[in-house]
């Protein structure tokens, strides 16, 4: 993956804000410079927020914690361990893995409208509950619940799907974060409804571009079932369609061929009554339902792939276009032949 070249200012700030998340240096609590270090840093995020879209901080596998000094902007995903050139990078990577861990954290967002006020009682939170993961947690959840803080995500071990560990990171946590802050989101009801929707079209385009920027893209749209039942007031058609808009054409249908292999592992055991994964297999055939539909309306689709979707019963072949009728039913043929020769 290419790590985007970052302007001097740039640099510096992000030097600054993962020395502040440590309490380092002139950020360090009880040093007399250090509110006012922390209010000039506030500011200067603030001031970037205003031309950028979003600042994205992305703890790493507990498997592998080292891989946790991942920050992410709109423009791609750095290392601020790299990021302002010091000798002692593989330290301050050791020490964002002891951050992470301890607060139980694998995502920070800030948003576009944060002011410095918010900011300052952002990582007041954070240096307040070191080492007390479910307590941030809690106290973030209060915060929210009251339209408090309503720019800023925090994604947690404990808000993690039970999806297959085989899913990748990056998509594992963009799943959480719409899960959580959707939810949050729909709890949050003395927040004004233009900041609603705001908050709401910026969630879908985040979730959908971290996976996006990591090469997971398919990983996260494949698990969209293990959230799309749990989110409050919304519906889950709307959701997913919705999400489907951001996926781009050259993956709809590498997309298609996964969910469909995950179709075939599933249904090993669909008429068993005692299998536990059926209700998985039907929520998976639904999410591939809704990516046929989205295939078909921008024609998307080619024969493998609608083969593919009415071998596994998602379309019915009566759904297909009748000029893409014939290359389906060569395929029909010649699966029959090869599942049984004579």
């Amino acid at each position: 993956m290419n790590k985007p070249t970052l302007p001097i200012g740039t640099r510096r700030l992000l030097s600054n804000l993962v020395s502040a998340l440590l309490g380092q240096q002139a950020f360090t609590p009880g040093r007399p410079e250090a509110t006012r270090t922390l209010t000039a840093l506030g500011e200067g995020v603030c001031r970037w927020l205003e031309q950028n879209p979003r600042l994205l901080l992305i703890g790493g596998n507990p498997a592998d914690p080292l891989t946790c000094s991942v920050l992410g902007l709109a423009g791609g995903l750095i290392d601020p361990s790299e990021g302002d050139g010091r000798s002692d990078s593989k330290e301050t990577q050791i020490n964002l893995a002891g951050f992470w861990r301890d607060r139980r954290l694998v995502l920070i967002s800030l948003r576009k409208g944060l002011v410095p006020s918010e900011f300052n009682h952002l990582f007041h939170l954070l240096n307040h509950y070191a080492g007390k993961g479910l307590q941030l947690r809690s106290r973030l959840f209060e915060e929210q619940s009251r339209g408090h803080l309503p720019h800023v995500s925090m994604v947690f071990l404990d808000d993690l799907p039970a999806t297959e560990q085989t899913v990748s990171w990056a998509a594992r946590v963009s799943l959480a974060w719409l899960y959580r802050d959707l939810n949050l989101l729909s709890r949050a009801q003395n927040l004004p409804a233009t900041e609603q929707v705001d908050w709401r079209e910026q969630l879908l385009e985040a979730a959908v571009t971290l996976p996006s920027q990591a090469n997971s893209l398919p990983d996260f749209f494949a698990n969209l079932d293990v959230i799309s039942e749990l989110i409050d007031d919304y519906n889950k058609d709307e959701l997913v369609y919705a999400l489907l808009e951001h996926l781009d054409d050259d993956l709809a249908g590498e997309l298609c061929r996964q969910l469909c292999d995950m179709l075939d592992r599933l249904q090993e055991n669909e008429d068993s009554k005692d299998n536990p994964e059926q209700q998985r297999y039907t929520a998976v055939k639904w999410v591939a339902r809704r990516l046929a539909e989205h295939m078909l309306e921008g024609d998307l689709a080619g024969p493998e792939h609608l083969h593919a979707l009415v071998l596994h019963k998602v379309l019915l072949y009566e759904e297909i276009p009748r000029q893409m009728r014939p290359g389906v039913a060569s395929l029909q043929l010649l699966t029959s032949f090869l599942s049984d020769p004579l």
